[in-house]
């Protein structure tokens, strides 16, 4: 009988690791940086070592437990990659129309930051970070101590929670499943990150569009009026993403079967925590 299921962290393990050093690093921040937070750019500074202070302290308290901390990068199929990005767009297309508040994720970013700095730390930086550690390091733990479903779902909740916003919460807690499942199947954080990548880069690119180009807002319920034409307009992109988003998921699972590798695959869940 293996002991995967003591691997660090477990759930509220991982709770406490990503928000004590948010706390920590946020109080520092408005204790002795007050001026310098009122930038936006420099706000994201301290998020950003937040994150690698989490980092860090896992890496040093598994280095005491002498547990292995690796995170994968491989590529494999190369075919995941541009299912990965269409899955994202038709994610985001369902979203903006069925839940139209989500386009507004952002907009102290383009209102604050210059759309160069935007995109390096929201569709770079945030993606490399956060996967490494809602992917890498907490549903690398979790596949080992919990069931499958559960695992994936812990995963999930946690970086819902990040977002802090109540009402968006289902949608994040649904795209944290769909990255999480791609890491399982793949064993590999590439392809999470570039699904990340790709839905903050249309979250960017509708919001900077819609401030710029305020017609483009049609498409938006709150924005439609009641003409026919653009409640018909709006209904059939909603029905036509969500029917692309199924198919590209089923894509996905298609390449993943085709693809299996025991190799990428992470390790399967410990099964004596499947109650």
């Amino acid at each position: 009988m293996r002991n995967s299921h003591k691997t660090y962290p477990s759930f509220w393990q991982a709770v406490v690791l990503f928000i004590v050093p948010l706390f920590i690093i946020e109080i520092l921040a408005h204790l002795f940086f007050k001026e310098f937070l009122k930038d936006a750019t420099h706000s994201f500074i301290f998020y950003f070592v937040s994150y690698i202070l989490t980092l860090g302290i896992a890496y040093f308290i598994k280095k005491t437990r002498k547990e292995s901390f690796s995170v994968s990068f491989k590529i494999g199929d190369w075919e995941i990659i541009p299912m990965m990005v269409l899955t994202m767009l038709f994610l985001y297309l369902f979203a903006i129309i069925g839940f139209s508040f989500l386009v507004s994720a952002f907009p102290y970013l383009a209102q604050k930051i210059s759309p160069e700095g935007s995109f390096i730390e929201i569709a770079i930086l945030v993606p490399v970070l956060e996967e490494l550690i809602f992917r890498g390091l907490f549903l690398g733990s979790f596949l080992k101590r919990y069931s499958l479903r559960r695992a994936i779902l812990y995963s999930a909740i946690l970086f819902s929670a990040l977002h802090l916003y109540l009402l968006a919460f289902p949608f994040f807690l649904l795209l944290g499943c769909i990255f999480g499942w791609v890491y399982f199947r793949t064993g590999s954080v590439f392809h999470t990150i570039i699904g990340h990548a790709s839905y903050n880069s249309f979250a960017l690119l509708a919001f900077y569009l819609g401030s710029h180009y305020p017609a483009l807002n049609v498409c938006l319920i709150e924005k439609a009026s009641s003409n026919f034409k653009d409640i018909l307009i709006l209904v059939t992109v909603f029905i036509a993403s969500l029917v692309l988003l199924v198919i590209c998921l089923w894509r996905l699972k298609i390449i993943f079967n085709r693809k299996v590798n025991p190799e990428n695959m992470v390790d399967e869940p410990c099964q004596c925590l499947e109650r």
